[in-house]
């Protein structure tokens, strides 16, 4: 316990190297499918019109009612050559969330991001420990929007196939987070 302790006290608050590896791949094979970068739904207006799909959608019989979107190109029109954001104190929830991303086994820390790599030998230790108050407060906006509108008899859009699927029927398949 007391090594646990230690490791904790000695991880550092996140900080960006500028690798640029969250802003040059946001097309990901996720537990639902092939997915971009989650939008909620007044993040739109960041991002080409063009390279905007539906995420997330609720209705009983299909989608009826679309409540998030996603970015589907693989690189941030924002990004510089020297990986900095040309829009950084307006970036989407998810940006302001990263590392911390849901996968598989739900949410955690994007093991290609180079903070948590070097970052790794103080492993374990809790999320809270890395995460700053606009990481917290991005995924609580991101996980309350989906629980607000019922998700559980959702939709998610998969950029695959380019193919509505109910969120149960992807949760399934995927094993990822039941919300």
């Amino acid at each position: 316990m007391a090594e646990s302790n230690r490791r904790l006290s000695l991880v550092e608050p996140f900080k960006c190297y500028r690798c640029g590896y969250c802003c040059r791949n946001l097309v990901t094979e996720s537990p639902y499918g092939l997915v971009g970068m989650f939008l909620m739904p007044g993040e739109r207006r960041l991002f080409p019109k063009t390279n905007i799909r539906p995420y997330l959608a609720v209705g009983m019989n299909g989608p009826d009612k679309n409540i998030a979107y996603q970015y589907a190109e693989m690189v941030c029109p924002h990004i510089t050559e020297d990986n900095r954001c040309k829009i950084y104190d307006q970036r989407p929830m998810t940006c302001r969330a990263y590392p911390l991303i849901e996968d598989a086994r739900g949410i955690g820390l994007c093991g290609d991001c180079k903070w948590v790599q070097t970052m790794r030998h103080l492993l374990p230790f809790r999320l809270t420990k890395i995460a700053n108050k606009s990481m917290i407060q991005g995924y609580i906006q991101i996980i309350s929007l989906i629980r607000r509108n019922s998700i559980r008899r959702g939709w998610i859009y998969n950029l695959a196939d380019h193919q509505w699927h109910t969120w149960e029927e992807m949760v399934k398949v995927g094993g990822g987070l039941a919300l």
